[in-house]
């Protein structure tokens, strides 16, 4: 039997280490950054595990996202002979089902979620998962030849993937994890990666990463795109699948997840009506959390881009109180500052990268135009009350952060969560999970 080294802890690592004992695999090390080891033996008692990374010796090594596949010590081992692979490639080459895949800057988990949605409209059983937060390894031997996969993949996961399947999605390509990333262009190779080995490769007409390899296209703006917006109807070619207006928002955004999901799946009209008519978003996407003092609250959490923000305030179609701050992700600040003045009737900002954003704010409007009033208050707490209070009763309060969490939660979910309960005991209400 080969040797194994897991390369990092997370959910990921821990997936593999949990199949890896499944299967009655016991020669293996975990590697681990220095403070990390004693965290792993709590979980998996008896498990060899180490902090010191060179050399790697093992055969083949198994790479949680967050590691970079050209770390000095994991590119020695691959010189020596090692395979190099992850717990993604696991799934998709034991998978008895075939295997559809979707990634982009923005928007991968609402079109991988809708995917999922239209192959159990047209009568599959369906398996989500990838980097949506659930690994689908434990759930293998369930998984059915009859069955669908789709798996949310993000950059990280697709750095060295390789791995053919049925079917591969880009939403679309923006600036993203450069605080990662080496510069854009590995952005991009990594994505890219995800259309190399598919039998079906749908790509956004706007802005194709591929253009050299047989795609399918599609766009709420570009009328010529395979399926696209038409009169009114989400459209493939000629046929119409649904009318624009049974999706709950109007936003662009929207309608392009569901269109390329439907272009993934191949769903024709039935499935499509059905989809966008029941659809209501995912959780921390644009989700709805109700009124608060007479307040519309909205959860976005998710968004921690400029550009996720921007298309998250361009479904709303009057100006909206925006909660935004964290941590810059090393991205240009300009987008966020013209969605703001487009969409925004008031800003509070927070954080880490508060100060910073509030600075690109106010000297976009040095130039003339609107400029909406802003404050920065760098404790969350305290911002989103400010927020609260500086909305009227009627209007609309968005956390739209346009920046990662990692400067005060361990997760955009963690900021989201902290979000929801400021409101509810601001306003006074029970908070119930």
């Amino acid at each position: 039997m080969p040797s194994y080294a897991i390369l990092g802890c997370g959910l990921s690592a821990q997936a593999v280490i949990s199949d890896l004992f499944a299967r009655g695999e016991t020669d293996f090390m975990v590697y681990v950054r220095a403070g990390e080891t004693d965290t792993v033996r709590e979980r998996f008692p008896g498990v060899r595990v180490t902090d010191a990374w060179d050399p790697i010796r093992e055969e083949i090594l198994v790479r949680s996202p967050g590691v970079r596949p050209d770390l000095p010590p994991i590119a020695r081992a691959v010189a020596g002979g090692a395979k190099l692979t992850g717990e993604i490639e696991w799934v998709c080459a034991r998978s008895r089902a075939p295997v559809y895949g979707v990634t982009g800057s923005d928007g991968k988990t609402t079109t991988a979620t809708l995917a999922a949605q239209l192959f159990r409209a047209m009568g599959y059983r369906v398996w989500l998962g990838g980097n949506i937060g659930t690994s689908l390894l434990p759930r293998l031997s369930e998984i059915l030849p009859t069955d669908r996969v789709v798996l949310e993949l993000s950059s990280f996961q697709l750095m060295t993937f390789s791995p053919h399947l049925a079917g591969a999605a880009v939403t679309n390509l923006t600036e993203n994890h450069l605080d990662w990333h080496r510069d854009m262009a590995e952005y991009r190779a990594a994505k890219r990666h995800i259309l190399e080995n598919a039998a079906r490769r749908v790509e956004n007409a706007r802005g194709r990463i591929a253009p050299e390899l047989p795609s399918l296209s599609f766009s709420a703006t570009v009328e010529s795109a395979n399926w696209h917006v038409g009169g009114g109807y989400l459209m493939r070619g000629d046929e119409r699948l649904a009318p624009r207006s049974s999706l709950y928002t109007g936003a662009d955004y929207l309608a392009e997840n569901l269109l390329c999901a439907a272009a993934l799946t191949g769903a024709g009209p039935a499935e499509v009506s059905a989809v966008a008519a029941a659809f209501r978003g995912v959780e921390h996407r644009c989700e709805y959390l109700g009124e608060f003092r007479s307040v519309h609250c909205y959860d976005s959490s998710i968004d921690t881009t400029p550009a996720r923000t921007a298309a998250t305030l361009s479904a709303f179609p009057a100006p909206v109180t925006v909660l935004a701050g964290g941590r810059n992700k090393n991205l240009p600040l300009a987008p966020l500052a013209d969605a703001l003045r487009r969409h925004a009737a008031a800003v509070v900002f927070f954080g880490e990268a508060g100060e910073e954003m509030r600075a690109a704010l106010l000297g976009a409007g040095a130039d003339g135009g609107t400029t909406p009033p802003s404050r920065y208050i760098a404790d969350f707490s305290e911002a989103v009350s400010a927020a609260l209070d500086a909305t009227p009763a009627g209007g609309t309060l968005v956390l739209t952060p346009a920046a990662a969490s990692l400067d005060a939660f361990r997760s955009y979910r963690e900021r989201a969560e902290t979000y929801k309960r400021l409101l509810y005991r601001l306003a006074g209400k029970t908070y119930t999970e």
